[in-house]
């Protein structure tokens, strides 16, 4: 019973302080699945600053119908009439193949648009013709970044730094996001460091730096950088959230409380924050309290199944396992794939003699990815003969 309970309070914390929508790719987020990770990393920059300094000038070419038409194209672009720039552009490169500006400012109005496999084409055919141009590289990779294609991305960012383009902090900020996501959290710590000697204010690559010392279990480094990204910008509430997060890991329960408060306050329906409450609770041994605090987040969002997981926890270390699960259960309906909820229920079953339901539950958590679970089905074995 000992073994089973410890190994709850393990994976609970790791599989549930953190548990993220699986809000996909781009908009506010990172090109990352955010549940798999322990921050969820931010991205605060719509702008392509590479844009403004090739895009700026008017110019008139030698063809005066395609210069006309590329003038016109920077004069939407600068109206945000991304759809109208685009139809300049490409009658510009109609009236002459050659005119290379208007296959970088098409790329750039097809980024603002989201549709960057166009982007990268364009940009591409512009570099054939500027194979020197830093700033062109950087627009690819951000193209590619965002086309989840980050190989690529890697790739188009050093030719960027080795073409001399080490002024814009998106670059190195980019890059840093991308061997995070590759678990090389020490290489993202350098280009996060990079992203910040450019420009001092940037404040996610200070919160993704913080992420980065979390996760090399620096909790100090992290929470520092964590308070610098506050101070430079202190409308996120999901800065305070991580905040929490790094205190609570350092044991220092009060103060992450208090920041996780800060979150909900700036966003009431923030139901991570409320969740990341429930589980400092949870960790202090104050299973009453954490059951409130995973109730209230089912207030918020009512189909959240780590909160139904984590309601099921609270119930089991209470002894009170039919509560536990059927908390289970409503995780387990919520997400018929989620392998801790079943191999949590099989634990309670087993606490009430369902040997049967619980060696089927052990082997579903198991065949679902859940390799511990193998180790709970030599008691299925026992049972059975």
């Amino acid at each position: 019973m000992k073994k089973i309970l410890v190994f709850f309070m393990m994976f609970f914390v790791i599989f549930t302080v953190f548990a993220q929508e699986n809000t996909q790719k781009n908009n506010q987020d990172v090109d990352i699945d955010t549940s798999q990770i322990i921050i969820p990393i931010k991205i605060g920059f719509d702008e392509v600053t590479a844009i403004a300094d090739t895009s700026s000038t008017l110019v008139i070419a030698e063809d005066q119908k395609a210069g006309v038409a590329y003038n016109d194209g920077v004069t939407f672009f600068k109206q945000s009439q991304y759809d109208a720039a685009i139809i300049s552009f490409s009658r510009s490169i109609e009236e002459n193949p050659e005119f290379f500006k208007s296959y970088y400012g098409r790329g750039t109005a097809y980024i603002k648009n989201n549709d960057y496999k166009n982007a990268i084409d364009d940009i591409n055919k512009y570099l054939t013709y500027r194979p020197t141009d830093g700033a062109a590289y950087y627009l690819k990779g951000y193209a590619e970044f965002y086309s989840h294609d980050h190989e690529s991305a890697v790739k188009s960012f050093i030719q960027a730094i080795e073409k001399n383009y080490i002024n814009d902090a998106n670059l190195f900020y980019f890059y840093g996001v991308i061997e995070f996501n590759k678990a090389e959290y020490q290489n993202a710590i350098d280009k996060f460091k990079e992203a910040v000697k450019v420009d001092p204010k940037h404040a996610f690559a200070y919160n993704d730096m913080a992420s980065s010392y979390r996760m090399l279990g620096k909790y100090p480094e992290s929470i520092a950088n964590y308070q610098k990204a506050i101070e430079i910008d202190p409308a996120r509430a999901f800065f305070y959230n991580n905040l929490g997060s790094a205190y609570r890991l350092n044991k220092e329960y009060d103060l992450a409380i208090q920041q996780y408060e800060k979150a909900v306050k700036m966003d009431p329906n923030y139901f991570q924050a409320i969740n990341n409450i429930g589980v400092t609770l949870f960790e202090q041994g104050k299973y009453n309290e954490a059951l409130e605090a995973f109730n209230e987040v089912l207030s918020v969002k009512s189909d959240y199944a780590y909160s139904f997981n984590n309601i099921g926890l609270c119930y089991y270390v209470l002894k009170d396992y039919k509560s536990a699960i059927d908390a289970y259960n409503r995780a387990i309906v919520l997400n018929s794939f989620y392998a801790y909820a079943y191999m949590h229920r099989a634990n309670a079953k087993e606490m009430l003699n369902d040997m049967t339901g619980a060696c089927e539950d052990w082997e579903k958590a198991r065949d679902l990815g859940l390799e511990i679970a193998e180790e709970y089905l030599s008691v299925c074995f026992e049972f059975k003969n």
